[in-house]
C-alpha cells in the first residue's frame, strides 16, 4: 500500500467512523485527532520523499559548499569576473561531484 493509498483508506475510515461515533464527545475528538495527525504524518513522509533521501540531501548541500567555496576564492582572487565562473559553474559542479 502506497502512502496515498494509505491517506485515502484513513480519511475514508475517519469518515464512516465519525458517522458512528459523535466527534463532540471527548472520545470522537481524539478519534479525530488521531486520524488526522496519521494523515498528516503520511503526507509528511510523501514531502520528504520527493526531496530525496537524507544522504542525496547531505551530498547536495557538500557540493553546493565546495561550489560556493571555489566561486569565493576565484572572486577574492580576482582572477575571473563573476560572469566568467558563472560560464564554468556546471564544469565545477562535475568535477566536486566526481569527488563524492
Amino acid at each position: 500500500m502506497t502512502e496515498n493509498e494509505a491517506i485515502e483508506e484513513l480519511k475514508y475510515d475517519c469518515n464512516e467512523l465519525g458517522k458512528a461515533i459523535p466527534c463532540d464527545t471527548s472520545w470522537g475528538k481524539s478519534f479525530e485527532n488521531a486520524y488526522a495527525m496519521a494523515i498528516n504524518a503520511l503526507e509528511e513522509i510523501e514531502q520528504y520523499r520527493t526531496i530525496g533521501t537524507v544522504e542525496e540531501c547531505q551530498k547536495a548541500m557538500t557540493v553546493r559548499r565546495e561550489v560556493q567555496e571555489i566561486v569565493d576564492q576565484q572572486l577574492i582572487a580576482g582572477e575571473n569576473s563573476y560572469e566568467e565562473i558563472y560560464a564554468c559553474f556546471w564544469e565545477i559542479v562535475k568535477v566536486v561531484q566526481a569527488n563524492y
